[in-house]
């Protein structure tokens, strides 16, 4: 956006700031027409307003919330159903940008019709139906909030639950719509996971079953990445939870075809290994050791090799034996993306430090596999192998630094260097 529009933005928005409480007692009133376009257009506006101000309905939240009400509660026919869904649509956008307690006077009749719209016959009504429940789910707890779930919250939160749960075990649902509730559900889990602690039985076997079937993997990875991050799941039923998962996580690397960096199966490998810890069985850990060997290119699929390491230092032979000889491949890349090294570096610092003896031996490794042995001189600029001297480099300083008389150990680097 250039100047003279980012101006014009500013300006208009502070436009619509100044006539903002004319424009909302003129919209409030056509809310009660008889004609359902006009209401439906309200709503429409009445969230362009919203998004462009980051809020400023307070003062009217509860006419406002009287109407979203009526509307969402009017799906019946095709026009309604249009309605109903610009209503939802909106009130998506009212939760994010207002607190619960702005709203928190009409849960009991807002959670009851979104809650119908989830099962209405029409997918798009769905679709907006789990949006707006997944905003409300964020709304009422932001992430960050480190205070207990209110009272009067609780209620409205395990019936939204109970209807996610319910559409996301019935088969003969939409697949979509089925998906648009997995994801509603991990928002749910990540915002009020220990108001909800005692449903896990019920809701954990249903992201399971979503991640072995392939047209979910990718949004059953995702929610699993995000509770698995979420401070509020916790307690022994999770933690098996998260260790049973970890093998079909593993699984979904492997086998999903809609991602090709395999970043958001990666990601959810970490959030997971994180929340494990050191209760990672050693056998898991080699098996994923084992199916990471062909993302070794990647960066995050070194540093999570790095955090098993971390994590079992009893894989270290498997590395060694599978892994290490493509880390040294892969340090002879070309132009290697500084990711790509600082997860080398890490790489590098874990497994030296599983065993301090092998500093020096290792050092000269990575001196030998610059290329002085194979060809008879160092890459240069002309082979375009400048890069892989800063590569080397980095990997050097961290094992080196791992060891005892840094001089004695970088001893065969530097004179490689000055040959």
């Amino acid at each position: 956006m250039s100047l003279s529009e980012t101006k014009l933005t500013c300006s208009a928005i502070t436009l619509l700031g100044q006539i903002h409480n004319q424009l909302l007692r003129a919209t409030l009133k056509q809310l009660s027409s008889k004609s359902v376009p006009t209401r439906q257009q309200c709503f429409v506006l009445l969230k362009q307003t919203d998004e462009a101000l980051n809020g400023g309905l307070e003062g009217e939240a509860n006419a406002i919330c009287t109407a979203a009400t009526s509307a969402v509660k009017s799906v019946d026919t095709a026009t309604s159903s249009s309605l109903a869904m610009a209503a939802l649509s909106f009130l998506a956008t009212f939760f994010a940008h207002h607190s619960g307690r702005i709203y928190a006077s009409h849960l009991g009749e807002l959670v009851p019709a979104i809650i119908r719209c989830m099962k209405d016959k029409l997918q798009r009504v769905n679709f907006e139906a789990f949006a707006a429940a997944s905003s409300l789910a964020q709304s009422l707890r932001p992430q960050a909030s480190a205070s207990p779930l209110a009272v009067n919250y609780s209620g409205p939160i395990q019936d939204l639950f109970d209807a996610t749960t319910g559409v996301l075990g019935d088969t003969s649902v939409d697949g979509e719509v089925r998906e648009r509730a997995l994801d509603t559900l991990g928002n749910l889990l990540v915002h009020e996971g220990d108001a909800l602690a005692k449903s896990y039985a019920s809701c954990f076997p249903l992201i399971s079953a979503r991640l072995a079937t392939e047209s979910t993997t990718l949004t059953a990875v995702h929610v699993i990445g995000r509770i698995a991050e979420s401070p509020l799941c916790k307690g022994a039923e999770f933690n098996a939870w998260l260790l049973q998962i970890l093998p079909e996580v593993v699984v979904a690397l492997r086998k999903t075809r809609r991602s090709s960096s395999k970043n958001a199966e990666l990601a959810c490998l970490q959030a997971v290994l994180t929340r494990v810890g050191d209760s990672l069985p050693s056998d898991t850990a080699e098996a994923l050791i084992t199916e990471l060997k062909q993302f070794i290119d990647a960066p995050l699929a070194l540093s999570t090799i790095f955090l098993i390491l971390s994590l079992q230092p009893q894989s270290r032979r498997l590395v060694e034996q599978q892994i290490l000889p493509e880390v040294m491949d892969l340090i002879k890349t070309p132009s290697l993306h500084p990711a790509a090294v600082d997860a080398l570096a890490s790489f590098f610092g874990a497994y030296v430090s599983g065993d301090v003896d092998i500093v020096s031996g290792l050092v000269t490794n990575l001196t030998e596999n610059l290329g002085a042995k194979a060809q008879g001189a160092l890459p240069d600029a002309t082979q375009g192998g400048t890069s892989i001297y800063g590569a080397t480099a980095r990997c050097v300083g961290v094992v080196a630094g791992q060891g005892g008389n840094a001089g004695d150990v970088l001893g065969p680097f530097q004179t490689a260097l000055k040959v």
